[in-house]
């Protein structure tokens, strides 16, 4: 016999952990006397080492001579199997007839029961008939230890082999076989295991045909009910319709709100209630809708008994028609409301009968319903029903995320609650919803999915820019707000959502603190010249040259003043300009000393265009002055720019002065400008793209180096 290392507790598929007593053992038809009860408690104290109990010798003998006692009397070998099971060990039975053996293996199997050793069942199952047949309910021994086997096959995951083993003869002789297979064949069924359901169902069918015992009748109804459900699931709809038109005659007078139910959703041809969800397609869920409607006739009779306890299923069905049924409009919430609570309320209080995901549904669907009636107290109280059905994983229908949000953004309390869940669970409708609310602009996490998705391989470049924008107005730290302003720059350079970039830089909420004044009039003039608005650039460049000759600028207001000259306007257009220079110009030169003295400068900014132009660059320089050394760290737009940064950094004590072309990120050079500040290293704007201009900025900023460290504000 096999013999389990330790015992097997494991309980898989909800039966009830069993440790059947000595007075268990009665009810089930064993005829205990006196004497084989205190030989039963002997063999458990022993076994579990009470204090007074026999020793193992002892105990042996004792159960040795209670059988010897009396040869005929089979039903001793019971104490024979039962120690064997607890002590592990094996008797010799001197002879085995079918009898003995039989109440042999029924005192071994209630043995390891007492410890749920399921899998030492399921082994003497395997290797001996007579553990097999003790299904077929003959006798006394069938009758009670029947169940405990049917038990054991099931919780080790071999349910299929229940009817092979369950006779209807054990199922009418046992009432707790009869239920086991009840449940069996539910959980089957809920996992659409229809055809090993539909044999459960068939099994207990046949108890009712053979006169099954009147404890068994009140389950009667429930067992053609699901074998309907399995009908169904089996696509035998017209056998299905015949069984539940014949439980509206004769069967139990509380489950007619169920059968009618169960009639309405064969109509619309849903085999489960679970079945009735709202998709995101349109057109399915107008199919739904049609669906629904063929079968509202009994859902609405399924209501009519307002004391019954199973109206729910109809109250379900008739809520997820009204809250599917557009074309009701807004005066479908408060029905839809009306039935999903009560659905809602019967499921709750029953959930070990219901699936999990049709408990998530009806909270998920009632949820949605009380938020679209914009009542505090309905919307309040929505927040709670969407998050439970979110949190159990209820999939929440697109066509209701934004209208939902919009009505839970009037509750703050509501919105915080679905935001964590529906952006896990809602996908793209349900982020654009949330960041178009009042919560979303101060909710981080909206933001961080924003750029998550912008980010996304195929994401079409204009929605990227799209979700940029929105997340550049939130609760994002400056670092953040940065990458997010560089990155619509980069898009905007090339073309996309750039005029919406230039209507944000129109907004110092939507840079500020990351971005200065100067820096968003600056991209806004790189935009507008790539537009060819060049007299619209010209007026934003325009304030930054005034602030820059405010600040003693003069350097870096010529390189804006040059870039205004070659956008071949009329001069008129900018004299003014022109005018203030050349006097501040006056001014420095006369002032000026410039020692002569070799200098290296550091040009930072520009793509592969300004790379292959470098030679050409280094010869304009030497040129007109052969003391000037140069390096270049080409950026171009790419988003590693902390990388350059740190180039930069450390390059820094090592030269004289910076040039910063106008390719380059805007929050990388505002950096590079800061890193110039800390150490008095003087630097210049270079806004010309062609190497004439490029040279001159050096040729300039190496004249300012020799004059000395001049501190910039």
């Amino acid at each position: 016999m096999a013999r389990p290392s330790q015992p097997d507790t494991s309980n898989h598929h909800g039966v009830p952990p069993s440790r059947p007593s000595a007075a268990t053992e009665l009810r089930h038809g064993l005829r205990i006397t006196a004497l084989d009860r205190l030989l039963i408690n002997a063999v458990v104290d022993a076994r579990q080492a009470v204090t007074g109990a026999l020793n193992e010798a002892d105990l042996n003998d004792a159960v040795d001579e209670f059988i010897n006692l009396n040869g005929r009397r089979h039903q001793s070998y019971y104490h024979a199997g039962l120690r064997d099971a607890l002590f592990e060990q094996r008797t010799e039975l001197p002879a085995e007839s079918r009898d003995r053996m039989r109440w042999y293996w029924t005192g071994a199997i209630f043995g390891w029961a007492r410890s749920e050793s399921w899998q030492a069942i399921v082994d003497a199952y395997d290797e001996h008939a007579a553990v097999r047949e003790l299904g077929d309910g003959l006798d006394r021994a069938s009758g009670s230890v029947g169940l405990e086997i049917a038990k054991a096959l099931w919780n080790t995951g071999r349910g299929a082999e229940l009817t092979a083993f369950v006779t209807v003869a054990l199922a009418m002789r046992n009432r707790a076989v009869y239920l086991l297979l009840l449940e069996v064949g539910t959980t089957l069924l809920r996992r659409r295991e229809a055809g090993a359901a539909r044999a459960v169902f068939d099994l207990l069918m046949r108890c009712e045909q053979a006169g099954k015992p009147q404890a068994l009748a009140e389950q009667a109804s429930r067992v053609r009910r699901r074998m309907a459900h399995c009908l169904r699931l089996l696509g035998e709809h017209q056998r299905a319709e015949e069984l539940l038109l014949d439980l509206l005659h004769d069967g139990d007078a509380d489950m007619l709100p169920m059968i009618h139910a169960d009639l309405g959703m064969l109509k619309g041809g849903f085999a489960l209630l679970d079945e009735v969800r709202i998709p995101d397609d349109d057109v399915a869920r107008h199919d739904l809708v049609d669906r629904l409607k063929a079968g509202e006739p009994h859902y609405r009779q399924a209501i009519e008994m307002p004391d019954a306890p199973f109206v729910a299923h109809g109250h379900y069905c008739l809520g997820v028609l009204a809250l599917t049924d557009d074309a009701l409009g807004k005066e479908r919430y408060a029905p839809a409301d009306a039935h999903l609570e009560r659905a809602h309320a019967h499921f709750a209080a029953n959930r070990a009968s219901y699936p999990p995901s049709l408990v998530a549904q009806a909270e998920l669907y009632l949820g949605i319903a009380k938020a679209q009636l914009w009542t505090p107290l309905h919307v309040n109280r929505a927040g709670h029903f969407i998050a439970a059905g979110l949190d159990a994983e209820a999939h929440m229908p697109t066509c209701f995320i934004a209208e939902t949000i919009e009505a839970l953004d009037c509750s703050e309390a509501g919105v915080e609650e679905v935001a964590a869940p529906l952006l896990q669970a809602g996908g793209d409708e349900a982020l654009d919803a949330l960041a178009a609310t009042a919560y979303g602009a101060g909710d981080p996490p909206v933001a961080e999915k924003l750029l998550q998705r912008a980010e996304r391989n195929g994401y079409p470049e204009s929605s990227a820019a799209a979700d940029l924008r929105a997340a550049s107005r939130m609760s994002v730290g400056d670092d953040v707000q940065a990458e997010i302003l560089d990155r619509l720059e980069g898009l905007a350079a090339n073309g996309v959502a750039d005029q919406e970039f230039l209507e944000l830089l129109e907004d110092p909420k939507a840079y500020d603190p990351a971005w200065s004044r100067d820096d968003a009039a600056v991209a806004s003039a790189r935009c507008l010249e790539a537009q060819g608005r060049f007299s619209d650039a010209l007026q934003k460049l325009r304030e930054v040259f005034h602030r820059y000759m405010q600040k003693g600028r003069a350097h870096d207001a010529l390189s804006i003043l040059k870039c205004i000259r070659a956008y071949g306007l009329s001069e008129d257009e900018y004299v003014d300009l022109e005018r203030r220079h050349a006097h501040a110009a006056a001014d420095a030169e006369s002032s000026a000393g410039v020692r002569a003295t070799h200098v290296h400068v550091l040009v930072v900014g520009g793509d592969e265009t300004q790379a292959k132009g470098a030679g050409k660059v280094e010869s304009k320089v030497g040129e007109r002055d052969s003391r000037i050394s140069m390096h270049f760290i080409r950026t171009g737009w790419t988003s590693n720019w902390k990388e350059h940064l740190d180039d930069v950094e450390r390059r820094l004590p090592d030269v004289d002065g910076v040039v910063i072309l106008r390719f380059i990120r805007t929050t990388l050079g505002k950096r590079v400008r800061e890193a110039c500040r800390k150490r008095d290293t003087p630097w210049r704007l270079c806004w010309s793209g062609g190497q004439g201009g490029v040279a001159e900025a050096i040729v300039e900023v190496a004249d300012a180096a020799r004059r000395g460290p001049v501190r910039d504000s």
